[in-house]
């Protein structure tokens, strides 16, 4: 990727570009802070879609959510996943795991009565980053994944329930 190239993409001069954007970083970050604000938005929009349901089915949707978004131009996501640990400086990612961890935590919260664990907080921890290494090795293509696979979908799931003690 080029900023000439994305010029050229988008229609546009290399100096209008750079009015907007200082660098290929900056429009790499800029991009990469979209991605996550569209995954933040799904699953806060599934987690408030799902609310009053028992555990599984609204974990079951907060996955299915992920994997949308995810697959939404895949391209791009994979190469936004290779180049985030070299543009955290923002700390997007980080933000990103606390709020995911947050609703996390307030979905096991609400749903004490199903769960089999002492500890929601680690609870928190362990979904969330189990369940990021899975989808990023998928977006990477360290696997045959494939984010319309129904039988990731229900091993997410199945993974998330295990983690919690609702299996």
């Amino acid at each position: 990727m080029t900023t000439t190239r994305v010029a050229e993409r988008a229609g546009v001069s290399v100096g209008s570009l750079y009015q907007y954007f200082s660098s290929k970083d900056a429009l790499l970050q800029a991009l990469l802070e979209r991605k996550l604000g569209s995954i933040a938005a799904a699953l806060e929009r599934a987690a408030r879609e799902s609310a009053g349901l028992p555990l599984q089915p609204r974990v079951r949707r907060l996955m299915q959510a992920l994997l949308a978004v995810k697959a939404e131009n895949a391209e791009l996501g994979a190469e936004l996943a290779r180049q985030a640990p070299r543009l955290e400086k923002q700390g997007s990612m980080q933000k990103m795991t606390a709020s995911a961890r947050a609703l996390v935590r307030a979905l096991l919260e609400a749903h004490e009565h199903e769960i089999a664990c002492d500890d929601i907080e680690l609870a928190s921890f362990m979904v969330v980053h189990a369940v990021s290494g899975v989808v990023d090795a998928a977006v990477l293509g360290e696997s045959p994944l494939r984010y319309d696979d129904p039988d990731l979908l229900e091993r997410l799931t199945a993974l998330c329930l295990h983690l919690v003690g609702a299996l």
